[in-house]
């Protein structure tokens, strides 16, 4: 049974709404524009519980996809997220297109780099992914275990208040140190790492958020493509797609929840990792 036994309630499950992209934060307008429908978006989750194509090892072209909410598409329909865009993108190339070529996700809302090493660990043997890509979290969010809770929790700074009674400030404070962040992100990538190689798998990273220890992290990781330096905010892309490009452009800014950035953010991330990725594939 998966540590994060939450996701076995959504296992084969189809849901209208997921976090924080929920009826009660549902507003018609998104930026000033329409928003997406209330019953424009579902969430069909495989029998683990992730937004995926239920995991197998008989893929042709077997890809693996690690992130958090942007990555599992929060507020998105799925062909609006990147890991979509990437894997419709593989599947248009000349050769592929009778190739069983799923979509394999262990994608998490509100997860850091604990979480997805984990996941990783806990199911590679089911996907054996030749090819990894990853859209890194922040390396100031933690998976934390605790007497009082039922399941290890996903903190982030941005929800230290909510537990503050059950950790003091000292313990906090260590929370957002930067070396105790790049120190748990080293040792996540560690992980990463060695278990990606017991398939030859190729590690693809690029990072959600700018901070400031990456660059000197990757490095001692040469078998990872990383890429720094990225600016996903842009709003005039290259050309990943144009015809991709010409049915989001008028989606909203945001995703459905009015939180999360939207479709062309999910382009402009497409954009990049294809970049890093193309030469493998063509």
């Amino acid at each position: 049974m998966p540590y994060n036994h939450d996701l076995l309630l959504r296992s084969n499950q189809i849901h209208q709404w997921n976090p924080s992209d929920s009826a009660e934060n549902w507003t018609d307008l998104n930026n000033g524009i329409p928003n997406y429908l209330k019953n424009e978006i579902t969430y069909k989750f495989n029998s683990c519980g992730f937004r995926s194509d239920e995991f197998q090892d008989d893929a042709a072209v077997p890809i693996l996809f690690l992130g958090c909410s942007y990555t599992e598409g929060i507020g998105l329909p799925v062909e609006h997220t990147w890991p979509y865009m990437i894997i419709d993108k593989i599947r248009s190339i000349p050769g592929n297109e009778n190739k069983k070529i799923p979509l394999f996700s262990l994608a998490l809302g509100g997860s850091g780099i604990d979480t997805e090493s984990r996941f990783l660990y806990e199911f590679i043997d089911r996907i054996k992914p030749k090819y990894i890509f990853y859209l890194l979290s922040s390396g100031y969010r933690r998976e934390i275990c605790h007497e009082s809770f039922h399941r290890p929790i996903l903190w982030a700074p941005h929800r230290s208040d909510q537990h503050k009674d059950r950790f003091g400030a000292d313990y906090s404070r260590m929370l957002i140190d930067d070396s105790y962040a790049k120190h748990q992100t080293y040792r996540g990538l560690m992980l990463i790492d060695s278990v990606a190689r017991n398939y030859e798998a190729k590690i693809y990273v690029l990072p959600a958020f700018q901070e400031k220890f990456q660059t000197e992290i990757f490095y001692k990781f040469p078998k990872i493509r990383f890429q720094e330096n990225v600016d996903l905010t842009r709003k005039n892309s290259d050309q990943f797609s144009k015809t991709l490009l010409e049915t989001i452009k008028n989606t909203p800014y945001y995703a459905r929840d009015n939180y999360h950035l939207g479709a062309w953010w999910q382009y402009n991330v497409a954009d990049e990792m294809w970049k890093l990725i193309s030469n493998a594939f063509l």
